[in-house]
């Protein structure tokens, strides 16, 4: 778990707040899994009111929460999706926060050679950070029993909280990003939260400029200036990475973009 390191300044005779109790959840989107069929691993991590953990991208300080799926061979596992974070400034500088009550996913994929009938043990293991005036390194492990039948279950309540999460940009309708050596520009509708932004993601090597905004009736246009430095990036070809974010708030809307340089979304752009 990479980590940025956190300091705390108290005032003489100070009690240092005592270390913060994150509880931890786990549940499939769906009652069964069936063989081949992709469904998803819900984590739900309750942080105390006051304290914050990160997102995946944690910001000036701080480090990401990170969640791993355990599975038996043949599965395959997809990113840990986040929801938006609340930004919040600290003498570090601005950091990306999960406040309250966190939803996180993973899409899992399982083999097309699973028995029916038979159960299998998904084990969770989650790594955070909490903070406040200080902050403690925290995890929790949680086994998932999952039955395995013909045909996929029923959604279980926990999947409706994936709504909370943002989707791929190209699942926004009439909405297209479009990345090269020097711009991504993002053009789609407006959203009713309030104007577009970017949030975008660390990555070695990659200059991020400011972003500029043109409206067009109820259209925008986003252009944000981007760059890469060969001598200090560590991948290639590197990754375009971020949210398309409306309104101020972490609950507002909000889209992934991830592209390489050079590709883009599908869509519509005008």
């Amino acid at each position: 778990m990479a980590s940025v390191l956190c300091f705390a300044t108290y005032v003489v005779g100070k009690e240092a707040p005592t270390r913060p109790r994150v509880s931890m959840s786990v549940a499939a989107s769906v009652e069964q899994i069936a063989p081949g069929r992709p469904f998803d691993v819900i984590c739900t991590l309750d942080v105390p009111t006051g304290w914050h953990i990160y997102w995946k991208d944690p910001g000036a300080s701080g480090a990401a929460t990170e969640i791993m799926v355990h599975t038996p061979p043949g599965f395959v596992m997809g990113p840990t999706r986040f929801p938006r974070p609340k930004r919040l400034l600290e003498s570090s500088g601005v950091i990306n926060a999960l406040e309250g009550r966190v939803h996180l996913a993973i899409r899992v994929g399982p083999p097309a050679s699973l028995q029916i009938g038979q159960t299998v043990d998904l084990v969770i293991k989650a790594d955070w950070f909490v903070c406040k005036e200080v902050c403690f390194l925290g995890a929790e492990e949680i086994v998932l029993n999952v039955r395995v039948a013909k045909e996929a279950g029923q959604p279980t309540p926990q999947a409706a909280l994936l709504h909370q999460i943002p989707q791929p940009i190209e699942s926004r309708d009439d909405t297209r990003a479009v990345v090269d050596a020097h711009l991504l520009r993002v053009a789609g509708q407006r959203d009713a939260a309030g104007p577009p932004s970017f949030l975008p993601i660390a990555c070695p090597g990659v200059i991020w400029g400011t972003p500029s905004v043109s409206f067009y009736e109820n259209r925008f246009v986003m252009d944000v200036p981007v760059s890469y430095d060969q001598e200090i990036g560590v991948q290639m070809p590197p990754r375009i990475q971020g949210l398309l974010t409306f309104g101020a708030l972490d609950s507002d809307p909000a889209w992934e973009i991830d592209l390489p340089f050079g590709e883009q979304s599908d869509g519509a752009m005008q």
